[in-house]
């Protein structure tokens, strides 16, 4: 989970270097993804749904979402959770 949580201290750096007071950047992105909590724990949406949902087509999370899992970053993350997966059986 260390790495969902770094992702949010990234954005909080981000959004301090850009002016945004850290108190504030840290209050309302706590909050933002905090209040995902009952979207993650409805196990009757498929996860798909759970990101298009919160998402609107063409909007800055769609934007974010498209740059930042594009073909690299996700063949990073996968590439990331092979490593663990091997680490955790053996081979």
């Amino acid at each position: 989970m260390s790495g969902y949580l770094h992702y949010l201290a990234v954005v909080c750096s981000w959004a301090e270097s850009k002016g945004v007071p850290r108190d504030d950047a840290e209050r309302f992105l706590r909050g933002l993804f905090a209040g995902l909590s009952p979207a993650i724990t409805d196990t009757a949406t498929p996860m798909d749904q759970v990101v298009s949902d919160h998402e609107t087509p063409g909007g800055l999370n769609a934007q974010l979402r498209k740059t930042f899992f594009d073909v690299d970053g996700t063949a990073s993350l996968e590439k990331a959770l092979d490593e663990l997966r091997a680490r955790v059986t053996g081979s």
